[in-house]
């Protein structure tokens, strides 16, 4: 099963589409699938992985389309709240075991950094935390 979601995945693809992209002749590629069964590791190669030129180009595809998607909510950032434009996902976080699901589902506080880590210099997030936080439906209307 785990072969199966490997094999099938956009990992694979995204790999496979750059080296195309960038004048490797290569159209498929070796998988391997390290198993975490309790305390104890696996490692195993079950198998090739091979996309064709056609798939390639779905692929690429599907990468503009999310690239136009996320551009497009971010210059609606100034006429729409965040969290109306960037929903939490949360069956994914059951369905892949999301290592970030101690953040998405914890109340953070202003200036407070989760346990394993660390601030970017660069994130100036305290505002937009609180913004966030704050936000309820009925504060927002609809602009005609």
């Amino acid at each position: 099963m785990m072969y199966n979601k490997t094999a099938d995945g956009d990992q694979v693809s995204s790999y496979l589409w750059a080296l195309d992209r960038d004048g490797f002749k290569i159209d498929g590629c070796i998988i391997d699938v390290l198993y975490h069964k309790g305390r104890v590791l696996d490692a195993q190669r079950p198998g090739i992985a091979i996309r064709s030129k056609a798939e390639l180009v779905v692929h690429e595809m599907g990468m503009y389309s999310t690239i136009l998607d996320v551009t497009q909510r971010y210059k609606s950032l100034e006429h729409h709240p965040w969290p109306l434009l960037f929903p939490a996902h949360r069956n994914a976080c059951s369905q892949f075991q999301c290592e970030y699901k101690d953040i998405c589902r914890a109340n953070i506080q202003v200036g407070e950094i989760p346990p394993g880590f660390r601030r970017d210099e660069w994130a100036e997030l305290d505002t937009s935390i609180a913004q966030m936080q704050k936000f309820t439906l009925d504060d927002w209307e609809v602009k005609k």
